[in-house]
């Protein structure tokens, strides 16, 4: 009888150091609507408490080098880590949450070395979010055959990207702002069938010249900004993309963009911040309707394109978008010129009767030319007058 009064006796003691224990890595955890959030967090593992179950979005800042987290947590979609010394992340880890979407993984000072490894086991899961952090390590072949179907990185140290490690399975790719040292097989991404948003936007790593035939017939959305881009290839691949709403090229070094190859699915075209000096308004393919950004490239105005630019105002097909500064679609780089007077914004009829007091380059002609008009209308008067002495 004695010794099962002491055997309850360690096992009551256990239990409570348990529970002890549990309350104190707890102790800075706090419930708020539907959010945990954990503050100065220094262990491994966050242990489950039952006045926590509803939650179904953990954020956890803090001090530790990995994290896990109960299986009991049912309800979590969401998942937010932030410790300065991150130094492992395995998605495996948080394949026990059924019902898991998103992760982010932030601000870590130390080299963090990744396990994609875990998407296939969790129907919900969407992305992973990696910002801010010093480093990430991966290896090609874990990425390859990890059936992600989102990634973002943004403000990370890599060093290098391959296209060519990228899982078939992933529908939405972005990079932005990392410290990519190179990238490899851009060509590579024809190959993702599932592939609808690709996003690469001020990576210490330029492009220079892009070729439209990378992308795959699945894309959607792309937006290529400050990459270094100069020159393009490959526009025929451009009209067959059929799927293409969004195109963003903005901040690059373009000088020449052919709008003509433009697929009939394209809804919004952004060219601002190039090095464009002349836009062919006139290749716009007849009834697209889509709006097109121009502004900030160094555009040489001329007549004929003031009537290109009123044309397709009044075609109503072509929506411009304005510089939210100056409230104009284009600004003349020709500041010399009058052209550069007239009000480049969405009124059809007020550059007209602008343009009839300042160059005509509409329907009123200059002096030299109204007077080879009288002369050619007098050529015209004499020759009807001599043969209608004839008949």
């Amino acid at each position: 009888m004695k010794l099962l009064l002491v055997l309850l006796s360690v096992v009551g003691f256990i239990n409570t150091a348990k529970s002890q224990s549990s309350e104190e890595i707890l102790s800075g955890c706090k419930m708020q609507w539907n959010d945990l959030k954990c503050l100065n967090f220094q262990h491994s593992h966050l242990p489950y408490k039952e006045e926590f179950k509803a939650a179904k979005f953990i954020v956890m800042y803090g001090n530790f080098s990995e994290l896990t987290i109960d299986p009991n947590y049912v309800n979590v979609t969401n998942v937010q880590i932030e410790s300065v010394n991150l130094q492992r992340f395995q998605l495996q880890d948080y394949a026990v949450l059924p019902k898991l979407v998103v992760i982010f993984v932030e601000k870590s000072e130390q080299v963090i070395n990744v396990n994609f490894t875990g998407a296939e086991k969790l129907a919900n899961f969407k992305n992973i979010y990696f910002s801010n952090n010093k480093q990430l390590n991966y290896s090609c072949e874990n990425f390859k055959s990890s059936n992600l179907p989102k990634l973002q990185l943004s403000s990370n140290s890599i060093d290098e990207f391959d296209f060519n490690c990228v899982p078939s399975t992933m529908k939405d790719l972005s990079l932005y702002n990392n410290n990519i040292s190179t990238f490899r097989s851009f060509d590579s991404l024809r190959h993702l069938s599932q592939l609808t948003d690709l996003t690469w936007i001020w990576n210490s790593v330029q492009i220079n010249r892009f070729n439209f035939g990378w992308l795959p017939i699945s894309i959607q959305r792309v937006t290529l900004s400050v990459t270094g881009i100069s020159e393009f290839e490959g526009y025929e691949s451009l009209r067959n993309l059929s799927s293409l709403g969004y195109l963003n090229l903005k901040a690059n070094n373009i000088t020449d963009f052919n709008i003509g190859y433009i697929p009939p699915s394209l809804y919004q075209l952004v060219l601002d911040g190039n090095n464009i000096t002349e836009i062919s308004l006139s290749a716009v393919p007849p009834s697209h309707m889509f709006q097109l950004s121009i502004h900030g490239n160094p555009i040489q105005c001329t007549c004929s394109l003031v009537r290109d630019y009123v044309q397709t105002l009044e075609s109503g097909y072509v929506t411009f978008l304005a510089d939210w500064i100056t409230g104009q679609p284009l600004k003349c780089a020709n500041n010399d010129s009058k052209l550069a007077d007239y009000p480049w914004k969405t009124d059809a009829a007020a550059i007209k009767l602008h343009d009839a007091s300042a160059l005509c380059c509409f329907d009123c002609l200059t002096e030299e030319e109204t007077d080879l008009n009288d002369v050619f209308r007098r050529i015209v008067s004499q020759i009807f007058t001599f043969f209608a002495r004839f008949f």
